[in-house]
């Protein structure tokens, strides 16, 4: 995998080394993956835009491209590991949860 060169710099390293950063990317992955509640999301994201001004000294607005790639980056980690023959069972669990409303975040 080739790593964006934005994501070595060390403060953004910093950022993403946070357990908390940790846990909201993996909470927005997953509810990439299963659907989720937007207004989780929305909260989950604007914890990591702050934390990353917090770290970066930049705007925070500036967060939105390392986190749509870091997001990304765990949703096709995940996705490549189930198999191709699990796919469709992978797409009915994911819209049963979509349509039951009962994604929960850890």
């Amino acid at each position: 995998m080739v790593t964006p060169d934005f994501l070595r710099k060390p403060a953004v390293q910093e950022w993403l080394a946070g357990e908390r950063v940790k846990s909201d990317f993996k909470a927005l992955a997953r509810a990439r993956v299963l659907g989720g509640d937007i207004d989780d999301d929305e909260a989950t994201v604007l914890r990591l835009r702050s934390a990353y001004a917090e770290k970066t000294g930049e705007l925070d607005q500036l967060a939105a491209g390392p986190i749509d790639v870091v997001v990304a980056v765990l949703v096709a980690g995940y996705l490549a590991r189930i198999e191709p023959s699990d796919h469709a069972l992978a797409g009915v669990i994911q819209a049963g949860f979509a349509e039951s409303g009962t994604c929960q975040q850890e």
